[in-house]
């Protein structure tokens, strides 16, 4: 049969039928030459022999071939026919010698040498087979059938099975042809075809992939053929036995084995199989040097270029690529394919090395010639090419054609499908989500069930994710996981998945998703995203406990993960929604301190202000707004920065700082949709300012850009404030009643119903306002606003002199006041109303609760002296005296002047004179101009006279009288009648009676004065005169209480 390898032999010859055939021609030729040297017959017949025993075939043929046509009778014609197909054979002329065989075996059944026919004819039918007309072995199996059949036992039934076996193996009937190998083995162990059998059946059944039986068979060839010349190629085929079995180690043992044989044809290629069997156990440098000792040992070798590919793809993959290029090099200059194979690893060892330029030049440097030659390694070293250029930065998107050109050029070619993938994942590698879709779609349609599938349909899932198709991009990844359940980068898909979905705001079904799934993902930067995707989803389902929850989970699992910062970012805003104000500053704090770089930095100091602003400190979220602005100017939160920056200043009670800064903002950013905010936060500050008049402009500047309801109405509200800052009632009534008008609802309606009351009042409109102050307490009882209003409304009652409702409406101002400014005005208000009604027991009661509740407040100290009136109109001297004890630092004057006053009025009903004098002193002393210095020096003339000092009385009535001329003058002047009187002084008494009755209007006294004047006449015996001024007495003062008394005294005189 023909060797697996290398031809080990050419056509096997059949020396025993030679010897056979040629000792039956001597024998013949010596027979002949006894019976008869000279017959014609018997000459050509020897002579044919001769030449056959000479082994020259052609002639012997000749000879033959006339002997048979010139002797046809002749009894050894058939052996002439016989040695003929002989002659033939082994002159390599085949067909000849089929016909000249086949015409024995027909013809010449009884020939001796008929078992020897069939066997020769068997072998050339098989030779003939062996020239290419395989059907010619049918034939051949068909002739050794008939051998065995007829000759069950003759002497060539070994070679005809031998035979009939190669007839069979080479017609590919291998299990046959082992059962015709096999029956000679067990039959004829020792005969001289017993070695190529065994070997021939080993082969067979290497081919048919029986390597068990095989391996059976080798060794049983090794240990009984030892030293035969096919036992270097049986080792050979033993260690690929060995090698398939899965047995570098032995099989490399085997190879060794053959390489070493002397003379074996072969041993190159066992030396070169010794190697590959290193390099199979990753012994990529023993193997190498083995591959290398192939050159040394067999500088000839067909295979030189394939051991220097091989060993330059050990050193290779070894990472000695210095040593694979060197070792390569030697091929390039030679071209051809081992030229281009190792083209290919010098390539791919500069790739190793982040040299894809030498790689490129080195693909270069032979591509053209291998296109040309159209060499097989043409579609591989073009892919090296794209490879080199995707390497190369400048030049990585040329590859994405390079890829996907070499893929339509090389449909046919393994390496198309690489090449496919390769043009989508440069594509998404250099940002082409639509180029990459687009080669991942035709790797899909050309290689559906290719072992890239999975990795493609990745690209195409990304290249959707990556052109915002999120919807696709969730499907295309729930696809790879229903087909790939168990592929090594299933967890990543999940996670791709989730973000998917989290980016399409399914919020919910990304929390499902990827919830039960981080069991099953174990990279610690993929549990880090999925439980940032949890978190976010569940900040904005407003699951806010359960966010911070996964987003402090993913931080744990990985703290400087990719996206490490945007976690930090969620986790501030939910604890920031939890109003965990600490926490969320610190998380925005922990971004800014580890990720100097990040991309989120401007929303980190940005939430850290709001944060710090709503924890209120105000500094902070200034200097964070601040860094915003600074720092990222071209930011999206800028302008929102500036305008928080604003806010946080005007908190910070720098209305001209966040004046600045809304003034910058629009500058900056006049297009900004911030600028009609910005314009109303800057009309806030200027309104703080009091910088009313621009404060207005940005009011109405806001109004004019058609804001919200809401805001529309604060700005109304606030423009209305300006107008009342500079004075404008008028505009500010019409604004507040625009604004009370068009938002019914207005949540500041009840300081809008104020300030328009307020204005109303200011303008001269006080009853309109004060009808909106007691609406204010009507619509809305429960406005901070009530009690001021209730308050206000009592001002306008008590102005008007309604002390009754104005007391109701105090009271009420009391009630909602709380303890507060307001509650201790509406009280002393509420007191003063009793007060006015007279009704002091009421009224020293509310002054009373008043002190108790507000001893420092600023109306105290007028309460403690209108307390101390209360009891003195009520005559109650004792605790009046005692209570006006008590006052002190009144700022009225009025009230210090009647706090003495009415201090030493009460001493003096107590008949304290000494104390009363004290007081009056004082009052005088300190208040000589006050409008009550008359009555003071009254009193002090009456403390005096009580006291019996009728000198000291007189001066100060007379003092009395000349500041004043009202009734405290005419009291005055009848009490130093009094005292002259008193003293018999009757005359003198009368004069000063008549200056009170004709030098006063008030009636009292001058009829108090008419009566005394007439004692005094009565004393002095002037009875007429006495009864004159009795009767005109009733005449003028008829009702006065001294009237009864003047009727009896008349009676009494003129009967």
């Amino acid at each position: 049969m023909k060797p697996f390898f290398p031809a080990l032999t050419d056509l096997r010859s059949v020396p025993g039928l030679l010897f056979a055939a040629l000792v039956l021609a001597s024998s013949f030729s010596e027979a002949a030459r006894a019976q008869e040297e000279t017959a014609p017959a018997t000459r050509q017949y020897a002579a044919a022999a001769k030449l056959q025993n000479l082994k020259s075939y052609d002639l012997a043929a000749e000879a033959w071939l006339k002997f048979i046509k010139e002797f046809e009778t002749d009894p050894r014609v058939g052996e002439a026919y016989y040695n003929l197909g002989v002659c033939y054979y082994l002159d390599n002329k085949l067909d000849p010698a089929r016909a000249a065989l086949a015409a024995v075996v027909e013809k010449f059944p009884k020939l001796e040498k008929l078992e020897a026919a069939y066997l020769y004819l068997g072998v050339t039918q098989y030779g003939i087979a062996q020239t290419g007309k395989v059907e010619m072995c049918d034939s051949a199996v068909q002739t050794l059938d008939a051998l065995i059949a007829k000759f069950p036992q003759g002497e060539f039934l070994p070679d005809a099975l031998y035979y009939r076996g190669e007839s069979l193996y080479l017609r590919g009937k291998k299990q046959e042809a082992i059962a015709s190998y096999r029956q000679l083995i067990d039959k004829y162990p020792k005969h001289s075809f017993a070695a190529e059998a065994s070997y021939a059946m080993g082969v067979c059944q290497e081919e048919l992939g029986q390597h068990e039986e095989a391996a059976r068979t080798y060794e049983a060839f090794l240990k009984t053929f030892p030293e035969h010349a096919l036992a270097p190629e049986v080792n050979l085929r033993r260690g690929e036995t060995l090698l398939a079995a899965g047995q570098p180690d032995q099989a490399a043992e085997r190879f060794g084995a053959a390489a070493a044989a002397p003379g074996f044809a072969l041993a190159d290629y066992a030396a070169i199989r010794q190697a590959d069997c290193r390099a199979q156990m990753k012994q990529y440098v023993e193997a190498a040097a083995l591959y290398e000792s192939v050159l040394t040992r067999f500088p000839q070798s067909e295979h030189a270029g394939r051991a220097t590919v091989a060993g330059g793809k050990c050193y290779y993959e070894a990472g000695k690529y210095a040593e694979a290029r060197q070792l390569l090099a030697k091929l390039l200059s030679a071209g051809g394919l081992p030229g281009y194979e190792a083209a290919h690893w010098i390539a791919r060892s500069w790739l190793k090395e982040k040299q894809p330029a030498k790689g490129l030049e080195a693909i270069e440097s032979v591509l053209a010639k291998a296109l040309a030659d159209k060499s097989p390694t043409a579609a591989q070293l073009e892919m090296d090419r794209a490879d080199a250029v995707c390497e190369i930065p400048e030049r990585k998107k040329e590859s994405i054609e390079l890829y996907a050109s070499l893929a339509g050029k090389y449909p046919n070619d393994p390496i198309a499908p690489q090449a496919q993938y390769m043009a989508g994942f440069a594509a998404l590698e250099c940002g082409e989500s639509a180029a990459a879709l687009k080669q991942a779609n035709a790797f899909l349609a050309a290689h559906p069930d290719h072992e890239l599938l999975a990795d493609v349909m990745h690209i195409k899932a990304e290249s959707h994710l990556l052109l915002n198709q999120s919807a696709e991009a969730a499907a295309q990844y729930g696809q790879l996981l229903e087909r790939y359940p168990d592929h090594p980068d299933a967890e990543l898909w999940k996670v791709r998945r989730g973000l998917a979905l989290h980016l399409e705001k399914k919020y919910q079904e990304t929390v499902d998703a990827l919830g039960p799934a981080m069991a099953e993902i174990r990279r610690p930067d993929l549990v880090a995203e999925a439980r940032y995707l949890i978190g976010a989803s569940q900040l904005e389902l407003q699951q806010y406990e359960a966010a911070v929850a996964s987003l402090e989970a993913s931080i744990a699992a990985q703290p400087g993960w990719r996206q490490a910062d945007e976690t930090l970012l969620a986790l501030a805003r939910a604890y920031g929604q939890l109003k965990n104000l600490e926490k969320a500053k610190a998380a925005a704090g922990k971004l800014i301190a580890e990720f100097p770089q990040s991309k989120v930095l401007d929303k980190a100091h940005y939430r850290l202000g709001e944060y710090s602003y709503l924890s209120g400190d105000y500094a902070a979220a200034a200097t964070a707004y601040r860094k915003v602005t600074e720092s990222w100017p071209q930011s999206p939160l800028a302008p929102y920065a500036l305008h928080e920056l604003g806010c946080a200043q005007m908190d910070s009670n720098d209305n001209a700082g966040a004046e600045q800064s809304l003034s910058t903002l629009l500058e900056k950013y006049p297009n900004s949709e911030l600028a009609p905010t910005a314009r109303f936060s800057r009309g806030m500050a200027r309104h703080r300012l009091q910088n009313f008049a621009p404060a207005i402009e940005d009011f109405q500047a806001f109004l004019a850009s058609n804001p919200p309801q809401a805001e529309k109405s604060n700005a109304r509200y606030l423009l209305g404030l300006c107008q009342m800052g500079l004075k404008q009632h008028e505009p500010a009534i019409a604004t507040f009643r625009a604004l009370v008008e068009e938002d019914p609802q207005y949540s500041n309606a009840d300081n809008t119903l104020y300030q328009l009351a307020w204005a109303l009042k200011l303008s001269g409109k006080e009853s309109e306002g004060a009808k909106l102050f007691q609406q204010l307490t009507t619509q809305f009882p429960d406005s901070p606003r009530a009690a001021e209003a209730y308050y206000h409304a009592g001002e306008f009652m008590y102005q008007t002199k309604d002390f009754k409702q104005a007391a109701v409406a105090y009271y009420r101002a009391m009630k909602k006041a709380g303890k507060s400014e307001l509650d201790e005005k509406a009280a002393h208000k509420l007191a003063w109303s009793y007060h006015h009604q007279e009704s002091f027991d009421n009224a020293q009661k509310t002054f009373r609760y008043q002190l108790a509740t507000y001893p420092q407040g600023a109306l105290a100290q007028d309460a403690a002296f209108m307390e101390a009136e209360c009891f003195f109109q009520q005559d109650k001297f004792q605790e009046a005296l005692a209570a006006f004890s008590q006052v002190k630092g009144l700022s009225n004057k009025d009230f210090q002047t009647l706090h003495l006053l009415h201090a030493g009025q009460a001493a003096a009903q107590l008949e304290e004179w000494e104390k009363s004098l004290q007081f009056l002193g004082q009052c005088t002393d300190q208040f000589p101009d006050s409008t009550y210095a008359p009555q003071a020096f009254y009193e002090q003339g009456w403390a005096h006279q009580k006291l019996g000092n009728f000198d000291q009385a007189v001066k100060l009535y007379e003092k009395a009288i000349s500041l004043a001329d009202g009734e405290t003058a005419a009291r005055a002047q009848f009490m130093i009648g009094e005292v002259q009187f008193g003293q018999k002084e009757y005359k003198e008494a009368v004069k000063s009676y008549f200056k009170v009755m004709y030098g006063y209007s008030h009636e009292t006294w001058q009829a108090e004065a008419t009566f005394e004047a007439a004692r005094c006449f009565e004393v002095l015996e002037k009875v007429d005169q006495a009864v004159k001024l009795y009767r005109e007495l009733l005449e003028k003062f008829p009702n006065s209480t001294r009237a009864p008394l003047a009727k009896e005294r008349l009676q009494e005189l003129a009967p």
